[in-house]
């Protein structure tokens, strides 16, 4: 269900009972999907709200609200009306003085609808603490979550070591109770469905645990399990269970009935199973004790356990301590960051800001693993363990400042792209990953231009906005575990800004994605979006903890905001004077007194004065109304506390070890190499102002070429017009061909750098495909040429020296291409590229043997003709051409050729025979290729300081 905002859409999803079920199972036709009226601002009434919600839960006790009965112990839905239950949700609109738009609220009641209107007094702030995002509220902090740790700690009382034993282990209840019994020392027997469902209580941490469906008699299965007995039963099922586990019951132990799933849709009373081993409680002075969870909200039993319960098992998924990283300078070493510490968590959006200088892009460098030079210390781990760098650039994705992306290549198609060469074959098909773009595209806004070009470099596309969410859609499309943005909000106004960050908040809140950015001077709009702030002054450590504590925190240190923008507080705060000497050193006093303050903070155990933290409204304000999407947690499977903090990585450590620097490829070498080269020629072919570059290229040649040396005779006049057409042409194969390329090749090098970071491919299916990509731009238009100037100028007319000029051509044509992707190589920038090119392919043209006779250059530098393609793509040409040709000779003739070996003598171009110098040249070309190619490799090799 998506959700739509109440300015935007007259009407709004809902989810309605339609029939009541009494007995049996419920079926979807029992429920209707339907649009009715959106609720609006102008309807609220004093101490009203709005609730968009965000994740909605599925709970087993809905069972008895769909009956229709009053005599349960849940309220009874109405027929017609939309279906509610515990929700986590958005504030969109307020008439209460205690919530603003963009709170995050629970409501224990909540409509599934995408917008409804409630009494503010229905709904509390989702308090969110370190670890703990939004989705939690529905699982691991949910009611079934708070239902299995009342019923365990508060009525279980366990002790450390007895024997707890849990029915439907694997359901919402009974796998938090195994985790929270585990956490509280107990030995955990657990009864489970399936073998499937057995294997995953015991990965929860159950220490015995069996299928109940096939164990035969429940009673002998439990004693197996327990020999000792057990202390504390925790009842979901009854009936049958419950009698077995009062059989095996120890003296004064605890069963706290919670449930009794296998009686609930035995239909008539007659049918419900009949206890026979209660006389065991009196015996045994047992404790039966039952509850319902929803008379215990609000207690101090519930603050206990949301502080318990979220410290459990609980691990950021990235952590730092004591980071140092020193540069060299002139004046010798300086150190940009001083023992930093800190950690993040999933579902975060931290921002890291500073003034310029402060130090924040090299620390966001520095724990995305991109930082290069200098030296580096301290500690970083990931998900708990230390970072291992392939694992962690698979589970990392960078959106750089600049929006590094082919302008020609349409929204859809980049991100097509980056999904089929990111994620793997082997877990998602090419529908999963159609359907992972479009999903992308949505929640980034960006559907209505998924067929519009990026643009860019002067061509026209995409807004500057959505070609920076464009930039990050290109990484989100890879399930990433942290996102990094470099920032965000460089070149963008104000509006487009804001909705960058807004958008990036709910894809935090979706996808439990631990988002990390730098951003130097936020609107205060934006900075009240953010859950963490990190503050740096001359690389320290000046404030990190929740963005709404921030301003608390100075005010206790005695620097009250007196600027309606935190973000220009915070920057006028720790910016460092340079207006004079003594400006500049009692600024850098004051910002170390705000370093060490903070030092003595964390020291302190981190808490503000209670009259400060009374005021704090640690939720971040959420205030685009574009909508976002429902997300319904179903608690059966959703409430793992463990795997909370647990990142599914894509290579196991296996793989890993295999392999030093770079990450194991994400697909077959044949699949990236076909997408590669899609891309690479729908770039080509895009590229019209080349391609009309190229046509009229062609056309000029043909015109001049062909009419300068229009119809050659077999005078001697036609021995000069035939060696300058062959040379003229040789040069021609090349000089027009080296240039476009190393153009496109050096402007798409950034694209490469970006892609190669994040091991998107393998070099050698990159460099492949871009070749390729080049030769029907190559070889189409100079064969056209070779056809008009051929018979134009009337070159022997005779099939086998036609075809074999031709193949000299494309010999020649082949080396130009590999010499053009060593050029680009070789230089880094564009405009010396296009210096040194001119100067490299002149003075090799001094050795092809036109200008100059290649037997009679000085021994000292006549080496470079036998490894440049002009000498052998020339000397090809010429005895080809003039191989067999008879020329006449008048009587005022100062020289006079008689037959074409004549000429051929004459230049020095007859020491190696026309097959030789064509394989020659292939060899020269294919040497090109290995030299571009290692140059290409180590250009785009990452070499990061890793720690």
């Amino acid at each position: 269900m998506a959700s739509s905002s109440s300015s935007s859409s007259s009407s709004v999803t809902s989810v309605v009972l339609k029939n009541f079920v009494p007995s049996g199972e419920p079926k979807l036709s029992d429920f209707e999907v339907k649009k009715v009226p959106a609720p609006s601002k102008d309807q609220l009434k004093d101490g009203q709200v709005i609730v968009k919600p965000l994740y909605l839960s599925i709970d087993p006790y809905l069972r008895f609200r769909l009956m229709g009965s009053k005599d349960t112990f849940a309220e009874s839905y109405v027929k017609g009306e939309a279906v509610s239950n515990i929700l986590v949700g958005e504030i969109a609109a307020s008439s209460s003085k205690s919530f603003k738009q963009g709170d995050l609220v629970l409501d224990n009641d909540g409509k599934w609808q995408t917008e409804y209107i409630t009494d503010a007094s229905n709904v509390s702030k989702a308090q969110l603490r370190d670890g703990i995002c939004a989705r939690d509220f529905v699982g691991v902090l949910s009611m079934p979550a708070y239902t299995a740790y009342y019923g365990t700690v508060i009525l279980g009382k366990p002790k450390a070591g007895e024997t707890i034993l849990v029915s439907a282990a694997s359901g919402a209840v009974g796998q938090m109770v195994v985790q929270i019994a585990k956490a509280k020392g107990l030995h955990v027997v657990a009864a489970a469905g399936t073998d499937e469902k057995v294997d995953y209580v015991k990965q929860l941490g159950a220490d015995a645990a069996f299928n109940y469906k096939t164990c035969g008699s429940y009673a002998d299965a439990i004693k197996k399990a327990a020999p000792n007995g057990v202390d504390i039963y925790f009842d979901n099922v009854g009936g049958e269970f419950l009698d077995a586990a009062l059989a095996d019951i120890n003296e004064h132990a605890r069963v706290v009935i919670c449930g009794a799933i296998s009686q609930y849709n035995v239909g008539s009373p007659d049918k419900l199973y009949g206890v026979k081993n209660i006389v065991n409680v009196m015996y045994k002075k047992v404790a039966v004790i039952g509850f319902i969870i929803f008379e215990h909200y609000n207690t101090p039993e519930q603050e206990r356990f949301f502080d318990e319960i979220s410290k459990i098992g609980v691990a950021p998924i990235l952590s730092w301590s004591n980071l140092n990283y020193d540069v060299k300078t002139k004046q010798g070493s300086r150190c940009l960051l001083h023992d930093i510490s800190g950690s993040i968590y999933p579902g975060e959006l931290v921002a890291i800001m500073g003034s310029s200088g402060a130090g924040k892009t090299t620390l966001l460098n520095v724990l995305s693993g991109r930082v290069q030079g200098g030296r580096l210390y301290g500690e970083i781990n990931f998900d708990g363990s230390k970072r291992n760098p392939h694992n962690f650039k698979r589970m990392l994705a960078y959106v750089e400042q600049d929006d590094l992306m082919f302008p020609q290549l349409t929204v859809d198609e980049t991100l097509l792209a980056s999904a089929g060469l990111r994620l793997p074959d082997e877990k998602y098909t090419k529908a999963d990953k159609r359907e992972r773009v479009d999903t992308v595209m949505r929640d980034l806004r960006l559907s209505h231009v998924k067929d519009t070009r990026i643009g860019g470099y002067g061509a026209r596309g995409v807004s500057g906005g959505e070609r920076k969410r464009v930039s990050i859609g290109v990484e989100l499309v890879t399930d990433p575990a942290i996102l990094v943005l470099d920032e965000p909000s460089s070149g963008l106004d104000s509006s487009s800004a804001e909705m960058v960050v807004s958008l990036t908040k709910d894809m935090c809140r979706q996808r439990n994605l631990c988002t990390l950015m730098t951003i130097h001077q936020p609107s205060s709009e934006m900075v009240a979006k953010f859950d963490k702030l990190i503050l740096l002054s001359q690389g320290k450590l000046i404030y990190m903890g929740p963005m709404a504590q921030a301003l608390p925190y100075f005010e206790s240190l005695g620097y009250p905001s007196t600027n309606s923008n935190p973000a220009n507080f915070f920057i006028d705060l720790t910016t460092i004077d340079f207006s004079s000497d003594k400006a500049m050193q009692q600024s850098m006093e004051h910002v170390q007194n705000l370093a060490d303050a903070f030092v003595k903070f964390r020291e302190s155990g981190g808490q503000l004065p209670a009259s400060d933290a009374a005021a704090i409204d640690a939720n971040a304000a959420n205030d685009d109304q574009m909508g976002s999407q429902i997300n319904t947690v179903n608690n059966s499977n959703a409430a793992s506390i463990q795997s909370r903090s647990t990142i599914n990585k894509d290579i196991t450590q296996e793989q890993v070890n295999l392999v030093l620097y770079e990450p194991p490829p994400m697909n077959k070498w044949h699949k990236e190499f076909w997408i590669l080269l899609k891309r690479d020629l729908s770039l080509v072919r895009r590229n019209t102002s080349l391609l009309y570059g190229l046509l009229a290229q062609c056309l000029s040649f043909i015109i001049f070429l062909g009419f300068v040396f229009f119809q050659l005779d077999t005078d001697q006049a036609s021995v000069q017009n035939r060696v300058g057409a062959l040379f003229m042409f040789s040069v021609l194969c090349s000089f027009p061909v080296i240039f476009p390329i190393v153009s496109i090749v050096m402007t798409g090098r950034s694209v490469l750098l970006r892609e190669r970071s994040a091991g998107t491919y393998r070099m050698s299916s990159y460099f492949l495909a871009k070749v390729l990509s080049f030769f029907p731009m190559a070889y189409i238009p100079y064969t056209i040429t070779y056809l008009g100037i051929y018979f134009i100028a009337h070159l022997q007319y005779d099939a086998g020296k036609f075809f074999i000029g031709l193949a000299n051509v494309y010999s020649i044509i082949f080396n130009s291409i590999g010499f053009a992707f060593a050029v680009s190589m070789i230089t880094r920038s564009m405009d010396v590229a296009f210096v040194i090119l001119p100067v490299t392919i002149s003075n090799l043209m001094l050795f092809a043997g036109n200008l100059s006779n290649s037997q009679a250059v000085t021994p000292v530098l006549r080496w470079i003709k036998y490894v440049c393609m002009y000498y052998y793509g020339y000397s090809a040409f010429m005895q080809n051409e003039f191989g067999g040709l008879k020329f006449t000779c008048s009587d005022d003739s100062a020289i006079c050729y008689r037959t074409g070996e004549d000429v051929i003598r004459s230049y020095g171009l007859d020491e190696q025979a026309i097959w030789l110098c064509i394989v020659i040249n292939l060899c020269i070309a294919v040497g090109n290729f290995i030299f571009a190619y290692g140059l290409t490799r180590w250009l785009a090799k990452p070499r990061y300081l890793w720690i």
